[in-house]
């Protein structure tokens, strides 16, 4: 089922809501029951040759050599509608453009939450996968301090969103605050020749004034075909570890993380980021170095069917493949305008060295891009 159609949905579940619970009355039993607030993000980046950058989108998005563009911008709603007390469904869209340049619109969060009290949150729908600190703002580029997301657009070894139930506790301590996750559900894969079946997840979150340590575990099964439709593996894999930190000392703000994974068969997903901020007053400079990389491990090519008869030599060799390692080095900054909206400046340097494809051989590319933006929340 494509994007437009969860929206379709999204917007009949809302209205038939409306209708059933009679919202209609007055207008101040509306302003109680419905929050809508938006966020935008308008990118101009320029690149002096072609490279691929993390999108605000969940898309991939590769830039032109010597381009200008706009097309790194999105556009978003979140809406939270209260249906009775303790029950809220909520959605959160967002649009921007597609890679052949044309609009295309994303729907990230479609789900009901019920809060039974005591600091728990239970909730039911659709979610991005929350393996790292920032995936389920990802779209919200206001809410970070870089300009542009740390989250891979692979998500969680190619995973990007799930649909099924999350259980959230919040325990408040002395002078503190520690979070427990539970994520159970369908994920839905990248890639239309891996089939998600299950996906579990626990994260832990501690966090103070002054620091905040998140660690999650993310386990998925999954199904692998070729283009054909043949069956590759029906019991894959992939087991992944993410640990972030932030710390505030001297009035520096450091945020650091490492992700790591373990697959049967798609590649092995690894990230590590270093940044160093030091605010004054609405002005945050900061330098940032950040490593991705897809470990991409040999495949034995499946027996041809039981019926058709050995292909001539034999069965075919296993296929020998490498890494795809992408390195960045930035600095920028970010001044905020006010308790809303935000100006970010970056400079970068993108190294990449791609040895994942075996006929292709060993590809380099190297960019510097400058990245301007105006982000904002409404």
């Amino acid at each position: 089922m494509g994007y437009k159609s969860y929206i379709k949905i999204a917007l009949y579940f809302l209205l038939s809501v409306l209708i059933s619970t009679n919202l209609s009355a007055n207008e101040n039993r509306w302003q109680e029951l419905l929050t809508i607030n938006g966020f935008y993000t308008l990118d101009l980046t320029y690149a002096d040759d072609a490279i691929p950058i993390i999108s605000n989108g969940n898309i991939p998005r590769v830039l032109d050599a010597e381009e200008s563009t706009f097309k790194n911008s999105v556009f978003g709603l979140q809406v939270e509608l209260e249906i009775f007390s303790g029950l809220s469904a909520f959605l959160q869209g967002s649009v921007f453009y597609d890679e052949q340049n044309e609009s295309d619109e994303s729907l990230d969060w479609a789900y009901l939450r019920y809060d039974p009290g005591n600091n728990y949150d239970i909730r039911i729908g659709k979610f991005l996968v929350p393996f790292l600190q920032g995936t389920e703002l990802k779209s919200v580029g206001y809410s970070r301090l870089w300009a542009r997301p740390l989250v891979p657009g692979s998500g969680a070894g190619g995973f990007i969103e799930t649909r099924g139930l999350e259980f959230i506790k919040r325990i408040p301590l002395e002078d503190s605050f520690l979070s427990l996750q539970f994520s159970l559900g369908e994920p839905e894969h990248q890639r239309w020749t891996v089939d998600g079946q299950r996906l579990g997840l626990v994260a832990v979150k501690y966090e103070r004034s002054d620091f905040w340590l998140r660690a999650a575990l993310l386990r998925a099964d999954y199904e692998v075909f070729t283009p054909l439709g043949q069956v590759i593996d029906d019991k894959a894999r992939v087991n992944m570890f993410s640990i972030e930190t932030e710390i505030r000392f001297y009035d520096f703000v450091v945020n650091a993380g490492l992700s790591d994974s373990d697959a049967d068969f798609s590649p092995d997903d690894k990230l590590s980021y270093l940044s160093v901020a030091y605010p004054i007053g609405r002005f945050t400079p900061y330098i940032l170095a950040a490593r991705t990389s897809r470990q991409f491990e040999a495949f034995t090519p499946p027996p041809p069917p039981v019926s058709a008869p050995p292909p001539p030599g034999g069965r075919p060799p296993s296929q020998r493949v490498g890494d795809n390692d992408h390195e960045t080095l930035a600095i920028g900054f970010r001044y905020d305008l006010g308790g809303t909206h935000a100006i970010k400046a970056q400079i970068e340097r993108i190294d990449i060295v791609d040895e994942s494809d075996p006929r292709r051989g060993r590809v380099d590319s190297e960019a510097n891009v400058f990245t301007i933006l105006l982000e904002g929340i409404f």
